[in-house]
């Protein structure tokens, strides 16, 4: 199965309904728990924003170098046989955050 399944329909649904500045605020406000700031409006360089076979994922550069990845799991990929299913949503399941580099 073509992961374009997934990714385009759910790209739509995101920028129909107007979900794309609330999905990218939440690198403003685990910036800010982590006592950072985003470089950029919300980074130096796009992409900042993809879809994944997964779902949403969001990048961002903090001000002391580090990249900030927020993605929300909410499609599990099985590989046999191949077919994606769809996770529990709740923020606590399908949450990734990932900070990596290193500090300045």
């Amino acid at each position: 199965m073509d992961g374009t399944v997934i990714r385009v329909p759910l790209d739509n649904l995101l920028q129909e309904r107007g979900l794309l500045a609330p999905l990218l605020a939440t690198l403003e406000t685990t910036a800010a728990t982590l006592g950072e700031e985003i470089r950029g409006a919300p980074v130096a360089a796009p992409p900042y924003y993809v879809v994944t076979s997964c779902g949403p994922l969001c990048r961002g550069t903090l001000a002391d170098g580090r990249r900030l990845m927020i993605e929300f799991e909410i499609f599990e990929v099985e590989t046999r046989p191949r077919r994606y299913r769809f996770c529990d949503p709740r923020p606590k399941e399908c949450l990734q955050i990932t900070l990596a580099g290193r500090k300045g």
